[in-house]
């Protein structure tokens, strides 16, 4: 999911990226995945809405909590149509994963209380991490750089 604060609101609601897709089909879906309905990309009124709803939803939605690949896309429930997954994840759905699923924290490949400070492992555990992660560990001078650079990926 794109940081929709990083983007002004004239940009997602009229420009394209980099690739020349249209901002606003992609802010829609996220706006969607979030919330269900069907947004409205006719109404100047509710995409302002929705895009106030969005930048102040960032730092709630985003969740110490990560659902093993096979699992993203999980039900909330039985019966729930609620699909819970990493781009949609709050600690709330996944304390109510963790209590009514039968796997319970099995689902899960990161839980907030598995957390180390990266800061106590060695350049050699932060360079295997760096590389879970898609980075490239020589990159990165010392500990404090490969360190920031896996902060920035989580």
């Amino acid at each position: 999911m794109r940081d929709w604060s990083k983007i002004d609101r004239v940009t997602v609601f009229k420009g394209f990226d980099e690739n020349g897709n249209r901002y606003l089909t992609e802010f829609l879906k996220d706006y969607h995945s979030i919330y269900g309905g069907s947004p409205n990309a006719g109404c100047g009124k509710c995409l302002n809405s929705y895009y106030d709803k969005m930048i102040t939803k960032k730092n709630t939605t985003m969740s110490k909590y990560r659902l093993k690949k096979k699992y993203d896309g999980i039900s909330l429930g039985f019966g729930s149509n609620v699909i819970v997954s990493n781009r949609n994840m709050t600690d709330e759905k996944a304390k109510q994963l963790i209590a009514t699923h039968p796997r319970g924290k099995e689902l899960f490949d990161k839980l907030p209380e598995d957390s180390v400070s990266l800061e106590d492992k060695t350049r050699k555990e932060l360079d295997a991490l760096a590389v879970e992660k898609g980075l490239e560990p020589k990159d990165y001078s010392n500990k404090a750089e490969v360190i920031k650079a896996i902060e920035s990926v989580e």
